[in-house]
């Protein structure tokens, strides 16, 4: 997810983008950011999920896909295009009591990043579901993307967020390597949740987090999130 800083009001649905590898059998290290082996005989085939609320970002994604001739490099790894589709909107048709939607929502491999920022010289504190200000900071975070598209804050009601805990790994963390104005490299440790969550409120605001991702990092991925059908009974509210 990547929020583009333009006053533009026009809606994007995501789309998704499946891509096979083609035929290379080297085994790739961290160094390029993932691991995987493929071959002619046996490629190795993946798909991952672009959404933006800005028309044009996604436009110029597809076009320049198509212009390098349906093959793009990921590190040493050339990649063929398989296949190009729109998802459908996942808010379309929603309704609810004085116009709040109620949506059920997990992280995509993609964890909610949240950091609480300290004075100068004190580290920041990571926070999680459960931590004092960990959904104020969320609604902070929307109500922000929403005043940089539209250049005007929100006036609406807040979203409510309902965690609900997970069996196993609930805590996901990586670490990114960002180049500073004096050309070094510093490592940036991202850890965040992939507990799923319920979300209520209104659909602008809901909107945006779909579209730009929910909490902070999102242009290093964090923060994008599917639709989630789960049982009630095997869940515990993390209020």
């Amino acid at each position: 997810p990547l929020l583009a800083k333009e006053g533009i009001k026009e809606r994007l649905k995501s789309h998704k983008i499946q891509r096979d590898s083609e035929q290379l059998s080297n085994n790739f290290g961290s160094s390029n950011g993932f691991s995987f082996k493929s071959s002619q005989d046996n490629p190795f085939t993946f798909s991952f999920q672009i959404a933006s609320p800005v028309n044009k970002f996604i436009q110029y994604v597809i076009e320049g896909i198509f212009h390098e001739g349906n093959e793009i490099v990921l590190g040493r790894q050339k990649l063929n295009i398989h296949r190009i589709e729109t998802l459908p909107d996942r808010l379309n048709g929603l309704t609810g009591l004085y116009g709040l939607i109620n949506l059920t929502l997990r992280p995509l491999e993609s964890p909610l990043f949240i950091k609480k920022p300290m004075p100068p010289g004190q580290q920041d504190i990571y926070l999680f579901p459960g931590d004092e200000d960990y959904k104020q900071l969320l609604n902070q975070n929307l109500m922000h993307k929403y005043d940089t598209l539209y250049g005007k804050p929100f006036e609406g009601e807040p979203v409510r967020f309902d965690f609900h805990a997970i069996k196993g790994k609930s805590v996901k963390q990586f670490t990114v390597f960002k180049k500073g104005l004096d050309g070094s490299t510093k490592p940036i440790n991202i850890k965040g949740t992939l507990q799923p969550f319920t979300v209520t409120g209104p659909k602008e605001l809901i909107s945006i987090g779909l579209e730009c991702g929910f909490g902070q990092n999102n242009s290093m991925g964090c923060g994008y999130v599917e639709t989630f059908n789960r049982d009630g009974h095997d869940r515990q509210d993390l209020n």
